[in-house]
């Protein structure tokens, strides 16, 4: 028995790939300043973009939908090539994931985050990716940076990001192959 995400205790999580009902939902989030840069353009091209991708939604045994993450290309930001280039290709399993807004600064993310790694860890053992998770984060989001590090990643390197805000993001990799 796991506790779930916000300290009650739950039998189980579910994951499954995302269906167009749940990208129109995660689209249509909202963060609060200064997190709303997570907020996605409305629109069908971002609904578009989460059902193409490798993005998987996160439901608690009470089937609430709590937050999704991504494998592969679609965990990247564009502009990191020469940061994400410094690992060996299929060494790493690159990971991104966001959280129901309404759940966000409540104590939540170790265990949404750990819970989402176990399956992410799945999916690497299962494709033959390399022992190392891999993410992205934006510098300024402390509170995901801590959960991060509490979990066993470390930096790997920093780039600005992609149009004229040019906001610094940090890439972390796990070096160990489970989550703690």
């Amino acid at each position: 028995v796991e506790p779930d995400l916000l300290g009650r205790t739950t039998a189980r999580v579910r994951f499954a790939p995302l269906t167009k009902i749940e990208a129109e939902i995660i689209a249509g989030w909202r963060y609060v300043p200064p997190y709303d840069v997570y907020n996605l353009p409305p629109g069908e091209e971002s609904v578009a973009e989460l059902i193409a991708g490798d993005y998987f939604s996160m439901w608690t045994a009470s089937e609430n939908l709590v937050g999704f993450f991504c494998t592969g290309e679609a965990a990247r930001v564009p502009t990191g090539a020469s940061v994400y280039g410094q690992m060996a290709e299929g060494s790493v399993i690159d990971f991104g994931l966001g959280m129901d807004p309404a759940l966000t600064g409540q104590g939540a993310g170790t265990v949404f985050v750990k819970t989402a790694l176990r399956f992410a860890h799945e999916a690497r053992r299962m494709t033959g990716k390399g022992p190392l998770v891999r993410l992205t984060v934006a510098a300024f989001n402390t509170r995901a940076r801590r959960v991060y590090e509490k979990l066993g990643f470390v930096e790997q390197g920093k780039f600005l990001g992609p149009g004229l805000s040019h906001m610094e993001f940090i890439v972390m990799i796990q070096p160990k192959t489970s989550p703690q």
